[in-house]
């Protein structure tokens, strides 16, 4: 939705990742070999590309994180 708020939520698990927009599942994916430094509690890294010939820009507002200590 351009120029539009979008609501996101990731869920990451070790290895396993889901991803929501807009309440609709997107993504539900577990790395078969993760990096040991990828799935450390307290890492988190957020990045966005833009398309060509636009160098891509992204806002958040009400960003929250959760601890999901025993989901494991």
């Amino acid at each position: 939705k351009p120029l539009k708020w979008n609501h996101l939520r990731i869920r990451a698990v070790g290895a396993h990742i889901e991803v929501w927009l807009n309440a609709k599942k997107i993504v539900d994916y577990t790395d078969p070999d993760p990096q040991p430094e990828h799935v450390e509690a307290g890492v988190i890294g957020l990045q966005t590309y833009g398309a060509e010939g636009h160098a891509g820009w992204v806002k958040f507002k009400g960003f929250a994180i959760t601890d999901l200590a025993g989901s494991r």
